[in-house]
């Protein structure tokens, strides 16, 4: 499973970086630092989200359900608590590099979502076990 979880991650980042290349070439350096953190923020929220329901996934399946709603909560709660840091900080302004900061996380989400997607539905995975010849 973990095999499908990082060729999705792989296809977010090349994604991501051609919309931080976009930034960058509508609205220069601030564009693309916007459209890089808030892309860079998003994967990393959702990539470490996913790999704790896949380790428990592995170790304890039937907590799966219940650790990939906890996970869920507890990222929209590390999104809140980043984006209130930054607004504090005014690290980015009221300025352009705010919307393509909110961009690059807007696209990252939906690329994870739509790449992830479309990973595990070409990648074969065994529903059951076949029982072996002297078990039949």
């Amino acid at each position: 499973m973990s095999g499908i979880l990082f060729r999705a991650a792989g296809g977010v980042v090349l994604i991501a970086v051609a919309f931080v290349a976009l930034a960058a070439l509508a609205d220069g350096r601030a564009g693309a630092t916007g459209a890089g953190v808030g892309a860079a923020i998003a994967i990393g929220v959702l990539l470490f989200g996913s790999v704790a329901v896949n380790l428990v996934a592995r170790i304890t399946p039937s907590l799966s359900l219940l650790v990939a709603l906890m996970t869920y909560a507890l990222q929209l709660l590390a999104l809140i608590v980043i984006f209130t840091a930054l607004h504090r900080s005014n690290a980015f302004g009221a300025g352009s590099e705010r919307a393509w900061l909110a961009g690059g996380v807007v696209v990252a989400t939906l690329a994870w979502t739509v790449v992830h997607l479309a990973v595990a539905t070409r990648t074969r995975i065994p529903v059951y076990d076949e029982p072996s010849r002297n078990e039949s």
